[in-house]
């Protein structure tokens, strides 16, 4: 891929203006859902691995390796031309595997990595009552900059602490990424899943910078887009809610298939097949960001405004980029993939 092309991809993700809106990625296991994703206007595709954990039907620990995240990012790369960019949990363990993997997806022309401070083997962040051990924050800081080092300027390294979920305080949480981000992370995530909307607040009002807020908002279902926007995240990730929707519409599908004696019965509710085969990319969209921006430039208004941060929750938050409630499996909650444990 050329320099160029790397620098258009970056600057999705890192928009030179402070854009109206944040930046919107969504989980996408596979080069299907990336498809979907784009069509539906999204600004990046984050290959998650507690997703492809669960497509491979295996716990969210450390189970997966570099080779199968790249291989996955490889194919998701290429039938989209949204940015990627991969989880790679805690960069597999040391600062050279990180290093490694960093540079592994950067020449396959994928456009960041997200590595966590979590030590090896790192656990799920939506299960309870579990070791929450964390690289020192000094150790942590030097694999964001190895991993920077093999990459060069035109990767996105996105930095993410589990200082909160492992219960420490918030300033200590707040150092943490105050570290990896003069280390050579360009978006920070201090990661929370304790459900109390005003942690997303505190951290939004604590951050003071070098790189960019981010916010994973899996435990928040109340929150819009809107909101974490005005408190100040420019990036905004939707993790693994396409696959959880999937696995409600394939439990639904699949509890129905027996007593609907064929399938015309059931082919009301399909979607259309061949958008999604075709073997050629979809062109590329103007960035959201970039839309909004030129919005406001023109007097219009945002487009996902659906109340105001305050005390209220009857309305109903923003529609089109809420996550889904279905609760299609009930191990999903505790962060494993369904039919395994641990």
């Amino acid at each position: 891929m050329m320099a160029a092309e790397y620098q258009a991809r970056r600057q999705r993700l890192l928009p030179p203006e402070e854009p109206s809106a944040p930046v919107l990625l969504v989980g996408t296991h596979n080069a299907v859902a990336a498809r979907i994703a784009e069509e539906a206007g999204f600004d990046g595709c984050w290959v998650s691995s507690l997703e492809i954990s669960a497509t491979k039907g295996i716990a969210d620990r450390n189970l997966l390796g570099a080779k199968e995240m790249v291989d996955v990012a490889q194919t998701i790369r290429s039938a989209t031309t949204l940015p990627v960019v991969v989880d790679c949990d805690n960069g597999y363990g040391t600062d050279l595997a990180a290093a490694r993997v960093a540079r592994e997806l950067h020449l396959s022309g994928v456009t960041g990595m997200c590595i966590e401070d979590s030590a090896f083997p790192k656990r799920n962040s939506l299960i309870k009552s579990v070791d929450r051990s964390l690289e020192s924050r000094e150790a942590f800081a030097g694999r964001v900059a190895r991993a920077r080092a093999a990459t060069g300027d035109d990767f996105v390294i996105v930095a993410r602490t589990e200082a909160l979920i492992a219960g420490l305080p918030l300033d200590d949480a707040i150092d943490r990424a105050q570290s990896y981000a003069q280390a050579g992370a360009d978006i920070v995530v201090v990661h929370s899943n304790g459900g109390d909307v005003n942690d997303l607040w505190e951290i939004a009002k604590k951050w003071t910078g070098p790189a960019r807020l981010a916010s994973i908002p899996t435990a928040y279902t109340d929150v819009t887009l809107d909101e974490l926007g005005d408190a100040g995240y420019g990036m905004v990730v939707y993790a693994n809610h396409l696959l959880r929707g999937a696995l409600a519409t394939m439990t639904r599908l699949a509890a129905q298939l027996p007593s609907a004696c064929r399938t015309p019965t059931l082919r009301g509710s399909w979607p259309r097949w061949d958008p999604r085969c075709r073997c050629t990319r979809p062109p590329a969209r103007t960035p959201r960001w970039q839309s909004h921006v030129d919005s406001r430039s023109a007097g219009g208004t945002r487009s996902c405004t659906s109340r105001t941060p305050d005390s209220s929750r009857a309305a109903t938050p923003c529609s089109r980029w809420r996550g889904t409630s279905a609760s299609p499996c009930s191990s999903w909650s505790a962060g494993r993939a369904p039919g395994t444990t641990g």
